[in-house]
Parts: structure tokens; sequence; C-alpha cells
């Protein structure tokens, strides 16, 4: 069995959104658990981690079309089938252990949910600009967004052990996985991800496993 992590540092202000609009007239929620913790969906993450992976096989010299599509579907399966040897993604969430924390100080009434999502979002006003450079009427909106410097980790298991080929191609799709979110185009949603295992940030191992087989 194959257990790691992968850890995204948010380089920016992010949405992850929910389609929602709050009670309080913000236009653009965001996802949050419920102690008002922001998450975001592992469905979604592996879906933008299989478009980078996808697109890196371009510049893998060293293997056949046909190979490595091969090797994407042995670790990611195909879309829509649902197969108990390929990666298992979890939501990706903040730290066990400061998630604790926080849950242990609302119980304990230092503090409660709201106190939660105003330290870690803050709400921005956004309008829509014309051709002209005027606001259009009636563009204007808010939406609920992640301030930067938060760090949330996404566990990742696999039934089988994966060789460190495997193990590089994942690292440099990860590498390569610069945007989550929403309002990319607005500077929204830039992130740093690394692949972690045992604690340690192998990402740049495996990469270099992977041009070493080139």
């Amino acid at each position: 069995m194959t257990y790691f992590k992968i850890k995204i540092k948010l380089l920016s202000e992010s949405i992850f959104g929910n389609g929602e609009s709050e009670s309080s007239g913000v236009d653009v929620d965001i996802l949050k658990d419920d102690i008002g913790v922001p998450y975001f969906r592992g469905k979604t993450f592996k879906g933008k981690l299989r478009a980078e992976i996808s697109a890196l096989g371009e510049y893998m010299s060293c293997f056949s079309k046909n190979k490595y599509d091969k090797i994407i579907e042995g670790l990611l399966g195909r879309e829509g089938r649902f197969d108990s040897n390929t990666l298992k993604f979890s939501d990706c969430v903040i730290s066990e252990c400061v998630h604790d924390d926080l849950k242990y100080g609302i119980e304990n009434g230092k503090f409660d949910k709201k106190d939660i999502l105003n330290s870690l979002t803050e709400v921005r006003t956004f309008t829509r600009i014309d051709e002209n450079g005027v606001p259009e009427k009636g563009s204007l909106r808010q939406a609920r967004v992640i301030k930067k410097g938060l760090i949330l980790y996404c566990n990742v298991e696999c039934q089988r052990n994966l060789d460190d080929v495997e193990k590089g191609i994942l690292s440099a799709g990860v590498a390569a996985l610069r945007n989550l979110g929403a309002m990319e185009s607005r500077g929204k949603g830039n992130v740093k991800c690394s692949f972690i295992e045992k604690g340690e940030d192998v990402t740049a191992k495996y990469i270099d496993v992977l041009e070493k087989e080139s």
C-alpha cells in the first residue's frame, strides 16, 4: 500500500467557491467545514492534477503515448469509473492537529465559528469593466476569499505500491499545478504544491528520477 500527502500553500487570495451566496449579502461564498475552516474538494483537486499530468505527457520523450496514458490510467483511473487499485484523494484540509485545536477552542467557548471564518477569510468587492474601461452597471459583486498563506493537505492512498517512476510523474504534475479555484484571471488561487512522503518534501527527488529515465 502507498500513502503520501500533497501540501498546498496558498500564494495569493483564493476562492474555493461552493456555488452559493451568504444570507449576509456575499454573492460568492467558499467551501467551509462544520467549524468554518475553508477546504477544497478532493475530487476537484484530482481533476486538476489529472489535467496537469496529461499535459506533461507531451514532453515525456521516454514514454510512448500509449505507455504514458496507461500509466496515468493506472494512477488515476478512467474518468467516471471506480477502480480500487487507483489513487484515492481526500478533501484538501488544514492539518489535523490545527483543526483539533480550533475545534477545542469552540467547544470551550474561547471563540466561535465566525471568529475562525473572519481570521482565515476576507470579503472582496469586484465589478466588471467594459471595453471602454467603465464599470458595467449592476455588475458589482462581493466574494469571500481565503487569505494567502493558508496551508492545506490532501491525503492520497493506493492499495498497491507505486514505483519511483510513477511517483516521479505524480511529483511533476504536483509541481506544475499552480492555480486552484475561481477568478484566476484576477490573480486569485495561486498555489505551490509539494509531494510529501513520511513528512518530507520529496518532489524534487522523484522528478529527478523521472528526468533520469528520459
